[in-house]
């Protein structure tokens, strides 16, 4: 009974430790497992926290940069509106009421050195800038008179209708000093300058214009400024690398196309409305630019044409003439100018390139300066782009 009673005492015992340690272990596998999924919960919480805070940080940030952009856009606006309207009371303080007896029309590539020809042009004694836009009205012209590049820069201070009711100041080139052989003012060359798709690139829009300009006793002049198409195409191409906002809606690949279509209206126009053609390649030297510059001052000689030439040569030299930063109008081209464009953008646009060059040849074919294959143009030194 003793040793039976014994027995029973270690079985109840060893059966309570068992007991109670297997209660241990699972109270202890309990706890971690609850730990565990504690710290689970925990870190799932802490990471759902992070990324939502995250996310809230990010959308606030683009939210304060939203709002940022949207109130310097708007103030940029504000600023360019009020700019421009103080433009415009000085365009209609400067404008003379002179009647218009001459217009002198430059009809132009893009990227072919027009705003320059232009410049030069404006120093010729025989030669005036309407302030206003009446001219570019009357001759159905829309897109602007000068290049935004040239808005408003140091020292610009000619002010200038560029569009309907929208003006800004230019900058001012010194005319020369050739006392005889210019025209009265009132008598003067109005100068405008325009591409074709301000036309929407049909020329017989412009001609019918002309003529009725023309058949009203006005003269109409027309010079058509031209460059070797290739270099135009790069040109655009590389303006646009360096200011992606420049015809932002015209990619790329699409320059060969728009750029046969121009020269294809210039060509159109020359065949409707006759007039005279000045290459890129050749300026400011090149015949073409003294003949011009007689036919405005018709009483003057040779040797006074060259001597205005080399004057508005000197007067608009590139370093004279400054653009908003950033706005990358003046360039260099820094590589070959391959056929098939950057990076073979326009390996399928041969066609057009071709249809370019033979309205280019077109263009040039009657001038004795010219550059009749369009192929292999010389280079300008002077404004290399």
């Amino acid at each position: 009974a003793e040793a039976l009673a014994a027995e029973r005492g270690r079985a109840e015992k060893a059966m309570a430790e068992a007991v109670a340690a297997e209660r241990g272990r699972a109270e202890k596998a309990m706890a971690e497992a609850v730990g565990n999924e504690r710290s689970r919960a925990q870190r799932a919480l802490a990471e759902a926290l992070a990324a939502e805070r995250g996310r809230a940080e990010k959308a606030m940030a683009e939210a304060v940069g939203n709002e940022r952009s949207r109130s310097q856009r708007a103030l940029a606006e504000a600023l360019a509106a009020e700019r421009s309207g103080r433009s415009l009371v000085d365009v209609h303080l400067a404008d003379r009421g002179l009647p218009i007896r001459r217009i002198l029309l430059l009809f132009t590539v893009h990227r072919s050195g027009s705003t320059w020809l232009f410049d030069m042009l404006r120093t010729h004694p025989s030669v005036r800038v309407e302030p206003t836009a009446r001219v570019w009205t009357a001759l159905g012209i829309d897109g602007w008179r000068y290049p935004g590049a040239f808005h408003h820069t140091d020292g610009a201070s000619v002010p200038l209708e560029i569009a309907s009711g929208l003006a800004a100041a230019i900058p001012a080139f010194p005319p020369a000093a050739i006392p005889e052989g210019g025209l009265e003012e009132a008598e003067r060359w109005a100068l405008e300058k325009a591409h074709p798709e301000f036309v929407g690139f049909e020329a017989s829009r412009l001609a019918a214009r002309v003529r009725d300009l023309r058949g009203n006793g006005i003269a109409v002049e027309i010079v058509y400024g031209v460059r070797c198409p290739l270099d135009v195409m790069w040109s655009m191409a590389e303006y646009k690398s360096r200011n992606p906002e420049w015809y932002k809606k015209l990619p790329v690949g699409e320059i060969p196309r728009f750029i046969a279509r121009s020269f294809e209206a210039l060509a159109e126009a020359r065949t409707l409305l006759g007039g005279s053609v000045i290459e890129y390649e050749n300026l400011p030297a090149g015949a073409a630019l003294n003949r011009l510059a007689l036919h405005l001052a018709p009483a003057w000689s040779e040797a006074e044409a060259t001597a205005w030439r080399a004057h508005a040569a000197s007067a608009t030299e590139r370093s004279k003439r400054g653009e908003q930063r950033g706005a990358g109008f003046l360039g260099t081209p820094d590589r070959a100018r391959d056929p098939a464009g950057p990076d073979g953008a326009w390996a399928a646009a041969a066609a057009d390139l071709e249809a370019a060059k033979a309205a280019h040849r077109r263009l040039v074919a009657e001038g004795k300066d010219g550059n009749p294959d369009g192929a292999t143009p010389r280079r300008n030194t002077t404004h290399p782009d």
